[in-house]
């Protein structure tokens, strides 16, 4: 699979101190995951998905998004992003085509206090992404619970 990774490359990632600082995809191939009071005003064609829960320990979030994304495809690098997040590089299973799929912590600015999640994923290649990034998403916030 070398091959494909090779010639599907990775982009290097934005730069941002959270993700409600990114510039977001104008194509259907993203998906965004906030609490519904930080919803972006422009959100485009992408999917958005509303958080419910907050998060105390930025170590035990960013390490159970991690596994999630392991445990469905193939996590090829993590970046640190911003202050409390990530961005992983994930390559589709048959295609390896690559996604980034950025996390960070909101709105905590006492490390005792509880931040809100946010995540955005989106694809690199193509219009569409037929769902696969809302899916992704859907994934990681089952396993934060």
């Amino acid at each position: 699979m070398a091959l494909l990774d090779a010639v599907f490359k990775a982009p290097t990632p934005q730069q941002a101190a959270s993700v409600l600082e990114l510039s977001f995809s104008q194509k259907p191939n993203a998906a965004l995951a906030v609490p519904a009071a930080m919803k972006p005003a422009q959100t485009f064609k992408m999917t958005v998905l509303e958080i419910q829960n907050s998060v105390t320990d930025p170590a035990v979030f960013l390490h159970t998004v991690e596994e999630a994304l392991k445990a469905a495809e193939t996590l090829t690098d993590k970046a640190d992003f911003g202050e409390n997040g990530a961005v992983f590089t994930v390559r589709t299973p048959l295609m390896r085509y690559p996604d980034l799929v950025y996390v960070s912590l909101l709105g905590a600015e006492d490390e005792e206090a509880a931040s809100w999640p946010a995540l955005y994923s989106h694809s690199i290649y193509g219009y569409s992404d037929m769902g696969a990034n809302a899916k992704r998403l859907r994934r990681v916030l089952s396993a934060l619970g």
